[in-house]
């Protein structure tokens, strides 16, 4: 069980970063080996995440719930044993003033965050990234790449999910740098591009 503490205490940062607005409901799902399991833990580890951008109070995996109580977030628990994406795998669903998911896994020891929403993806959860959804069309992954190298932003990675060619994609973009104020809202005047969000994990 230890590696997926760290791996829902990511998630829940991301989904954190992510958001739009407050959290007013969170559901934590288990599936596959980890439904025959204790995942209290993870739970609290993943609003550790989640929670700890949006409250200076001290969290740990005993008073986790609480807090969440106290700052009016509901939490729910759910666990299948049928293996759902890959063999063990956490959902963490936020809502607020969207609904927002997040799915993880572990690859041979290494956290994994495998989903975004309805966005299938890799992602090593450790850095700094850009979260960038747009329009899937031709010239929007330059155009960002273009305006980061002109700002002297190193790209380590670069990882693109899909629904359908020419639909709708989220492209997570792994950098050596952080981006000022300044540069993400330039980043956000880019063509086709819906959301853009920068994260550090």
């Amino acid at each position: 069980l230890r590696p997926y503490l760290e791996l829902g205490r990511k998630m829940g940062s991301l989904a954190a970063q992510l958001s739009s607005g407050g959290v007013q409901r969170v559901i934590c799902s288990y599936a596959g080996e980890l439904a025959a399991v204790d995942t209290t833990l993870v739970t609290a580890e993943v609003l550790r995440g989640l929670l700890g951008h949006f409250t200076d109070t001290r969290l740990n995996a005993i008073n986790a719930k609480t807090v969440a109580r106290s700052m009016g977030v509901d939490v729910d628990e759910h666990t299948t044993t049928r293996s759902v994406d890959h063999a063990n795998s956490v959902f963490v669903e936020v809502v607020g003033e969207r609904r927002l998911l997040v799915a993880g896994t572990h690859f041979d020891g290494v956290p994994r965050i495998t989903r975004i929403d309805d966005f299938r993806v890799d992602m090593q959860p450790s850095g700094t990234f850009l979260v960038v959804q747009h329009e899937d069309r031709p010239g929007v992954i330059a155009a960002v790449s273009s305006l980061l190298a002109s700002n002297d932003i190193n790209i380590a990675r670069i990882e693109l999910g899909r629904d359908h060619p020419r639909g709708r994609a989220v492209m997570l973009m792994e950098i050596d740098d952080a981006v000022d104020g300044a540069l993400l809202e330039r980043l956000a005047t880019v063509a086709n591009l819906e959301q853009l969000r920068q994260v550090r994990l």
